[in-house]
């Protein structure tokens, strides 16, 4: 990976916004929409397209990249998460993209890869859940075919195991994909 270019103000877009270099893109505050004479929270036709061309994306914020619409080259590092962050919301939810309805694209239709950030001191817990990413899906149907767009990798945790899943808000019509980690075996660490 390369260096990390992190964003903690308001993000306006206004057209197509291209991510180039090996390094990480990091959003943690939020994004408006539109010309300068008349910003909005919620996107306008063709204000919103992210086009990530190589390296990462990595949300500090569960709403940082809330109403682009994210197009991931074949070559692309893709989608980058903390395995603890400090958002709560992030935690649960993941990237929460629920202000578009193509949240996510992949050219070539390819998988969108999905790796995390580990500090070199971090112990897990025993067990643990973390979202990836929350999209709009009416059905249950919908929200499985959410949970294929990503290719998650495991993370180098010794003695974790990790699984993918989705859950599916039938009230809210909301899909969560999400990583669930579990300690197996026996441990013990002395410091």
């Amino acid at each position: 990976d390369g260096e990390t270019l992190s964003i903690l103000t308001q993000l306006t877009l206004n057209g197509r916004l291209h991510k180039y270099g090996q390094g990480t893109l990091a959003l943690g505050g939020p994004l408006r929409f539109g010309p300068a004479a008349s910003v909005v929270d919620e996107p306008t036709p063709c204000s919103n397209f992210l086009a990530v061309a190589e390296g990462f994306i990595k949300p500090l914020a569960a709403d940082s990249f809330n109403g682009m619409e994210i197009s991931f080259a074949e070559n692309a590092g893709g989608l980058k998460l903390d395995i603890s962050p400090d958002d709560s919301a992030l935690r649960e939810f993941g990237l929460r993209n629920l202000k578009t309805d193509s949240p996510f694209a992949s050219e070539g239709g390819g998988k969108i890869p999905v790796s995390f950030d580990v500090p070199p001191d971090y112990l897990p817990m025993d067990k643990f859940t973390l979202g990836i990413a929350t999209v709009k899906a009416e059905t249950l149907s919908e929200a499985e075919e959410v949970r294929t767009l990503f290719a998650v990798k495991r993370p180098a945790l010794k003695q974790i195991a990790m699984s993918v899943a989705v859950s599916h808000d039938s009230v809210k019509k909301l899909a969560t994909v999400y990583a669930q980690f579990k300690k197996v075996g026996f441990s013990i660490v002395v410091r």
